[in-house]
């Protein structure tokens, strides 16, 4: 039993603002049906995304302004759906693209500004993300804006 039990039919829910230091496993299990999860604006240092696992509609995941270390994409092995994710405003200095791309593979849009993150041992991301948009900072990176980064993903 969760806080979330007898909510099958959420749609959205905005966890936004409300200081969580941690997200326990299994706390959205019953929630298959949930499109959109906002959690931005938290104190999260790291977030096991398995909490996400098997959620096969979640399309917006919105885990910005918190203090996130790092972001793995573990808990979207088996899920095509993810179109938006917003990591923005975070402390993210390593991010697997590739993996990122094959977990996620109907992702549209990844906001990573203002993260410290390191993008030098991903050679070509554009030719990672032919169809997604990247927002980091002041560089677009996308299948018609394509940039080359520094280390930091800031515009060259």
């Amino acid at each position: 039993v969760t806080a979330f039990t007898g909510l099958s039919n959420l749609f959205r829910l905005n966890l936004g603002l409300n200081e969580l230091k941690q997200i326990p496993i299994g706390i959205f299990k019953d929630l298959e049906t949930l499109n959109v999860i906002q959690l931005c604006d938290n104190e999260l240092i790291s977030i096991d995304t398995m909490i996400f696992f098997g959620m096969n509609q979640l399309v917006s995941l919105d885990l910005s302004f918190n203090k996130l270390l790092n972001f793995t994409v573990d808990g979207f092995k088996e899920s095509n759906s993810l179109e938006l994710l917003i990591l923005e405003g975070n402390k993210i200095c390593d991010l697997d693209f590739e993996e990122l791309v094959n977990f996620c593979p109907n992702l549209k849009v990844i906001n990573l500004e203002n993260n410290p993150i390191n993008c030098n041992r991903t050679q070509n991301v554009k030719d990672l993300f032919e169809k997604i948009e990247i927002k980091a900072g002041k560089c677009l990176i996308a299948e018609t804006h394509a940039k080359e980064c520094d280390g930091r993903l800031n515009v060259v």
